[in-house]
Order: C-alpha cells, then structure tokens, then sequence
C-alpha cells in the first residue's frame, strides 16, 4: 500500500486544484453576494431619501399650515382689538364731552352766582 511520490504529487495536485476551484467559487458567489448586498443597500439609500424628503415636503405643508393660521389668528386679534380701542376711545370722548359740558354749566352758574352777589 505505497503510494508513489508520482501518485501522491498528483493526487496533492488534483486536491489543491479541487480546493482552489472550491476557493474561487466561494469567492465569486462572496463577491456576487456583495454586489446584491450593495445593489439593495443603494436601492434603500435611494428610497430612504425619497421618504425623507416626502417626510420633509410634508413637515413643511404642516408648517406652513399652522403658521398661516396663526397669521389670520393674528390678524383677527389685531383687528378685534383695534375695533375694542377705538370704541373704548369713541366712549372715552363722549364722556370727556359730557364732562366739559357739565364744567361748562358749573362754571356759568358759578359766574352767576358771583355776579348775583356782587350786585347786592
């Protein structure tokens, strides 16, 4: 049962052969599975930046929304409260006028009263 170093070099041969075949198979399939790999991993960069900039464009409707309006909320406030001041200062004249008016009448009886006893 003595193999020969003939036998044995080819037979070391055939299954370095075999098991570079073996390598380089595994290697192609590694390499094949990388390009998948990065192929889909792209794929889903891609997508993943499209929802983010959905996300995005959506985030910024809802933004604009609610400042819009908190501008016509403003606006209202600001237009119900000019209308309040200018009837509290509409109601302010009208009674600075009836007191100057009533000064006005004190005043005249004030004139006759001393006019009255002056002439005694």
């Amino acid at each position: 049962m003595s193999i020969g170093l003939s036998e044995l070099g080819n037979k070391l041969c055939k299954e370095l052969d075999y098991r570079d075949t073996e390598l380089g198979e595994l290697r192609s399939e590694t390499l094949t599975l990388l390009r998948v790999y990065r192929f889909e991993l792209r794929s889903q960069s891609e997508a993943d930046v499209a929802n983010h900039s959905k996300a995005r464009a959506h985030m910024r409707k809802e933004i604009h929304a609610l400042l819009s309006r908190y501008w016509d909320e403003r606006r209202e406030c600001v237009q119900s409260l000019a209308e309040e001041w200018n009837t509290q200062y509409s109601e302010m004249q009208t009674q600075t006028n009836e007191l100057n008016e009533d000064l006005r009448g004190w005043n005249k009886a004030i004139h006759y009263l001393r006019k009255k006893r002056k002439g005694r």
